[in-house]
Order: structure tokens, then C-alpha cells, then sequence
């Protein structure tokens, strides 16, 4: 396996499991090597026969937490990384897989909890991303706003973007308009940058501005075609206005 020879080191599993049916260790192995190969529904029964022989197997249920996850199956996935967490607690990659769950699902008060532990065990930049998708998602726009703080300090130009629009949203319109100008900068045939300087110059009252922004925006679809594809309809819209 180590060698990558994936075919040989199955048959081998296979083998294994064979002659030890009831080996835990062998059966979560060859599960596991299912499971990365994307063989879902080879992965599933073997974990799901560990489980028999040990309900409380944490590597078990966190293989059916990944594959139930994989198929939108949510509760289901749920409920097992939190039987999985019993034992991986300290485990922050684990915790961070459970907040995605949970946000997926839409319980955004537990999807916080989580990944604030997750934060707790190991910050990390996606965490800390997580973190401001579910704040916000969960009615805490400044609190979202605040999160990607420590990711745009280091320069991450997806939580730049991401707090410009934000900003937007707060109505923090100076503010947004400041973050397009700084994005400009160091990019200029950034659509999105574009996108939100024509939104902060249409606030201002300044049409002008704004139609130059968003028809510069809608000839940059290499870049970004849904961008490019957005501004130029809102530049036709503002163009049949009076």
C-alpha cells in the first residue's frame, strides 16, 4: 500500500479478511483503502461489519461519517462524528468535519461549536474560514466579518473578497469601496474588485463610475466568467435607465 501498488495490497486484505473475518484491524484497513479509492459502496458494509463486532469503533464510524457525508445522507453523517468524537476528541480535523456537517444541515448554533473547538485545538486558516461562513449564514454578519480579520491580515485574497462583499451586505459601504480600491492595487483586471467599487460607486450616486467598473468587469470572463457574466447584465440594466 505504502508503495502505492493499491491492487496488490487489496488482494491481500482480501485474504486477510478471508482467514480472519472477525479481525477489526484487517477489516478496517482494507475498508479504509476502499474509502480513499472512492469505492464508497465496497468501504460501506465492512464498516458497518466492524460496528457489529465493536459498536463504539471510532475509526469505523468515522469512515461512515465520511461516506454517509459523501452521499447527503446528513443525520446520518452527523450522528456518527459525534459517536466518533467520543474517542478522536482531540482530533481538530475531525471537529471541523463535523461543523461542515452541521452547516450543511443548516444547525448553524452546533456547526459554531464545533468548529470554534476545532479552532481551539489547532487555528487554522480553513477553520477560521468555516467559522465566518457559519456566523454569517447564522445571522452574525459582524461576527463573520470579524472572523476573516486574522485570514486577511495574511494576505488570503478569497477572504478579501469575501469581507468586501460582506461589507456590502453591512452596509459599511467605505469600507468596501476601500478593500476593492486595495484589491485593484495589487490586481487590476480583478472582476470581482470591479464588481464591488461599480456597487459602492452606484451607492454614491455615481452612474458614471459604476458603468465603467462593471463593462471593464464583463470583458474579463477568462478571469471569472459568472463575474464577468453579472456585470455585464447589471451594466445593460443601468444603461436602459433614463
Amino acid at each position: 500500500e505504502h508503495l502505492g501498488h493499491m491492487d496488490k495490497a487489496m488482494g491481500v486484505y482480501q485474504l486477510g479478511t478471508k482467514l480472519f473475518p472477525r479481525d477489526r484491524q484487517l477489516l478496517g484497513l482494507q475498508a479504509h483503502l476502499l474509502h480513499i479509492s472512492g469505492l464508497e459502496e465496497q468501504a460501506q458494509p465492512l464498516y458497518e461489519k466492524i460496528l457489529k463486532i465493536d459498536p463504539e469503533n471510532a475509526d469505523a464510524h468515522l469512515g461512515l461519517a465520511q461516506i454517509d457525508r459523501a452521499l447527503g445522507f446528513l443525520d446520518r453523517s452527523a450522528e456518527h462524528y459525534d459517536r466518533t468524537l467520543k474517542d478522536f476528541g482531540l482530533r481538530p480535523q475531525v471537529w471541523r468535519e463535523y461543523a461542515e456537517v452541521l452547516y450543511e444541515s443548516r444547525d448553524y448554533q452546533a456547526a459554531e461549536v464545533a468548529v470554534r473547538k476545532a479552532l481551539e485545538l489547532a487555528p487554522d486558516d480553513e477553520s477560521s474560514l468555516d467559522l465566518a461562513l457559519i456566523l454569517r449564514e447564522g445571522g452574525d454578519l459582524s461576527g463573520a466579518i470579524e472572523a476573516l480579520a486574522p485570514l486577511v491580515q495574511a494576505g488570503r485574497s478569497d477572504a478579501v473578497q469575501a469581507k468586501a462583499l460582506w461589507l456590502i451586505e453591512a452596509g459599511r459601504y467605505p469600507e468596501a469601496g476601500a478593500m476593492a480600491e486595495g484589491l485593484l492595487r495589487a490586481q487590476p483586471a480583478q472582476p470581482l474588485a470591479h464588481y464591488i467599487r461599480a456597487r459602492v460607486h452606484l451607492i454614491s450616486g455615481r452612474k458614471a463610475q459604476a458603468l465603467a467598473d462593471l463593462r471593464l468587469a464583463s470583458t474579463l470572463g477568462k478571469q471569472a466568467p459568472f463575474t464577468a457574466r453579472v456585470c455585464a447584465q447589471l451594466a445593460a440594466s443601468l444603461e436602459a435607465r433614463p
